[in-house]
């Protein structure tokens, strides 16, 4: 039981310096850069300043499509940048209100997920088949160094086990890669319940470090309608 307390408390250590490196990682003068989505033809949005000579000067985000080819092009509407910001300032909040209810989700999930995967297994079984090829190689070599193996039968079987052992790795590499995905998905989904549960205050006002940190990226379908993509995966639609 002491070793896992301790085990535990240098998770919390190593997660927690992760998401500090993120915040600086994350610190650019504009958060939403590359961020934002259009739902029309999928481009990224861009930053403008409308009126910067007047009083009324406004910032809004634009589609890239819209601004380089017109609205035949790409029909979406500019989407003020304040608008984006206290949209997710209520996101946030709402999540910090239902903290219980939204962690127990997330972490559900993702257990869900993990546990009927069976990569690991199928992983290991994989490793004991190539070990099988490999050895069944290795034997093959013998003989035909040994002169008990004819030239051409030893090609042909080389041939033939290579083949297989080949497709064993690449079957191995695919199950690696989505063994690995969902550990980078387990990853990211605590550091969304750290940054909700850690955070002691409801927000006032956009925090760029907290954006950063929990949003993937925001898809854009209306000027008044967003959906808010969690570098979990959970999806948040906004409207206004």
């Amino acid at each position: 039981m002491w070793e896992k307390v301790q085990k535990e408390k240098e998770r919390r250590v190593k997660l927690k310096n992760n998401i500090k490196g993120d915040r600086g990682k994350y610190s650019s003068k504009y958060p939403f850069s590359g961020k934002i989505i259009c739902g029309d033809c999928g481009d990224t949005f861009r930053r403008r300043t409308w009126n910067s000579n007047n009083s009324s000067k406004k910032v809004v985000r634009q589609c890239k499509t819209y601004i380089k080819d017109g609205k035949d092009a790409c029909d979406m509407k500019a989407v003020d940048d304040k608008v984006l910001k206290d949209s997710f300032v209520e996101v946030f909040n709402e999540l910090k209100i239902d903290k219980g209810g939204f962690t127990k989700t997330l972490s559900d999930n993702i257990d869900k997920v993990i546990k009927s995967s069976g990569q690991h297994k199928e992983i290991e079984k994989l490793e004991t088949e190539i070990d099988e090829k490999k050895n069944q190689l290795k034997n093959l070599v013998k003989l035909q160094t040994t002169g008990k193996l004819d030239d051409e039968i030893y090609n042909e079987e080389y041939t033939r086990i290579s083949e297989e052992l080949n497709k064993l790795r690449d079957t191995k590499g695919e199950f690696q890669q989505d063994k690995d995905r969902k550990e980078q998905l387990k990853r990211r989904v605590n550091e969304v319940i750290y940054i909700i549960n850690n955070r002691e205050e409801l927000l006032e006002q956009f925090d760029k470090e907290i954006f950063n940190a929990l949003v993937e990226k925001i898809e854009i379908l209306k000027p008044t309608h967003f959906v808010f993509v969690l570098k979990s995966g959970m999806k948040i639609r906004k409207k206004l």
